[in-house]
């Protein structure tokens, strides 16, 4: 018996992969400026959760377009007090059916799911495991780390593109802009974005709009060098075929 068919017995398999035309990917930027609309370029269809504000106007203009996307809010409204730590899980539960039922149904359309956004997504499973967001030990956090890895996860086994859409503060410490949400966020996805809004003047200095920049922080991407890059006109279907070009 040759080492191939010995191999192929033991449950090994050489077939020649195919990389699935798709990119995962996190969307950083601070509110207005332009991650949603980033993120609304990927191929559709788009399933969009929705566990923040701020799609009014940005998802109709798509769906206008002819774009179609499929809209879940979740409206996380209540202060962390105002449920019960049963009641976060049973939150974080929903959210997680609803992924991994999104998932499945769309699994072989190539389209896109969005998670608007991440930062909340990071709060509601901390909720559900603490029933706070601070004062809880470091190593209290190991079950809720291996759930929100496992969760978004499950998207490398689909054709489906992931936008992961993440919120940016100021550091208390370091006073320099910081993304909020999952720490482990960076090396889940393939690819890291910031987009920034740059306002736009005339030649008398009077306001004629904005446009926005969306640059690649860092990448796990093999396929090509893309750290440091700007997506050319802020579209994601550029990156795709930036990250698959031959």
């Amino acid at each position: 018996m040759s080492y191939e068919d010995g191999l192929r017995r033991l449950g090994l398999d050489d077939t020649q992969m195919e990389e699935p035309y798709r990119g995962i990917f996190s969307i950083s930027a601070w509110d207005k400026s332009g991650k949603t609309h980033a993120a609304l370029t990927l191929p559709g269809p788009i399933a969009y959760l929705d566990l923040d504000l701020g799609t009014e106007g940005v998802v109709g203009k798509f769906q206008r377009g002819g774009k179609k996307i499929f809209l879940h809010q979740f409206r996380l409204m209540e202060r962390a007090t105002e449920k019960s730590q049963a009641q976060w899980m049973q939150t974080w539960q929903e959210f997680q059916r609803m992924f991994y039922g999104v998932l499945s149904v769309m699994d072989g359309t190539g389209g896109t799911v969005i998670i608007d956004t991440e930062t909340a997504m990071y709060d509601t499973a901390r909720l559900a495991y603490f029933g706070k967001l601070s004062q809880v030990p470091p190593q209290l956090y190991t079950n809720c780390y291996e759930d929100l890895s496992k969760t978004i996860m499950q998207v490398y086994a689909t054709d489906l593109n992931l936008a992961l859409l993440r919120k940016m503060h100021t550091d208390f410490t370091t006073k320099e802009d910081a993304v909020k949400g999952f720490r482990e966020i960076p090396y889940l996805v393939q690819v890291n974005l910031e987009s920034k809004r740059i306002d736009q003047v005339d030649e008398h200095g009077s306001p004629k709009g904005a446009k926005f920049e969306l640059t690649v922080v860092n990448s796990r991407w093999e396929g090509a060098t893309l750290t440091g890059k700007k997506v050319p006109g802020a579209d994601m279907e550029n990156l795709l075929s930036m990250m698959h070009r031959a």
